[in-house]
C-alpha cells in the first residue's frame, strides 16, 4: 500500500461579485522552502510573465 505523506492543508474563501471562491492551499510540512520563498517566486513569475 502507498504511504501517504502529511500535508498541512488550509482553506480561504473569497467572493468576487456575485462568485465564492473556495481556495484550498497545502504545504508539505518537510520543506525548506518558506511561504515567504513560494510567495515571493509567484510574485517574480507574474512580473516576468506581464513583461512579454
Amino acid at each position: 500500500m502507498e504511504e501517504s505523506k502529511k500535508v498541512n492543508t488550509e482553506h480561504f474563501k473569497k467572493k468576487i461579485g456575485n462568485t465564492t471562491y473556495r481556495v484550498r492551499v497545502h504545504f508539505p510540512q518537510n520543506t525548506k522552502r518558506t511561504f515567504t520563498d513560494s510567495v515571493n517566486t509567484l510574485i517574480m513569475n507574474e512580473c516576468t510573465s506581464k513583461k512579454k
